[in-house]
């Protein structure tokens, strides 16, 4: 018996003039959630002053790439609205998954030093959703319509998606900075 570690995603809402969409009750099984591949990647630059022997200038970078994400959603509720010709607005339930190469994210961080510390510094997210495709399995006003919605405006929504994705992700980073440099960079002697 294998027990399935089920992690709570927080509610996805997009806003415009035109439309919304809110993905909410988004769980993900850890064991879904594993990626192919991922690729740690540093660079650095120094500047080194022969004759007074100290370093004048320190850059550095460390990426986190992390490839072929396949997730799947299982039951989740979405609500929508579209203002354009004709206004169409519903909720219901449905599931999502991310096929072919999956998922990659990249994130970057800067490394500053600040009195010869390293602080994780700016950070730069993209996400990429390669292939991701909706189900609805229950809508309350328009089910056969909305199943014709989501596969003509997938890419629409696919990038709504990667984009509150990619939200999330740099809100995470923000954290995980602060964490760091609160909790180890700051204690190095």
């Amino acid at each position: 018996y294998q027990r399935r570690v089920r992690v709570p995603i927080p509610k996805i809402e997009v806003h415009n003039k035109d439309e919304y969409l809110i993905l909410d009750e988004l769980y993900l099984s850890v064991d879904e959630i594993l990626p192919n591949m991922i690729h740690i990647h540093s660079e650095n630059d120094l500047d080194f002053n022969v004759k007074e022997l100290k370093a004048e200038k320190i850059n550095s970078m460390i990426k986190f790439k992390i490839e072929g994400i396949k997730i799947r959603v299982k039951d989740f509720h979405f609500a929508f609205k579209n203002v354009g010709f004709v206004e169409l607005k519903d909720e219901g339930r449905a599931s999502l998954r991310v096929e072919g190469s999956g998922m990659d994210i990249n994130l970057d961080f800067k490394i500053a030093f600040k009195e010869g510390k390293p602080l994780l510094g700016s950070h730069t997210t993209h996400v990429s959703v390669h292939k991701m495709k909706i189900d609805i399995h229950e809508a309350a006003n328009h089910p056969l319509l909305l199943n014709f919605i989501t596969t003509f405006f997938s890419d629409n929504i696919e990038k709504q998606v990667q984009d509150a994705i990619s939200k999330k992700v740099d809100e995470y980073g923000t954290q995980w900075a602060s964490y760091i440099n609160e909790q180890v960079f700051t204690k190095l002697p």
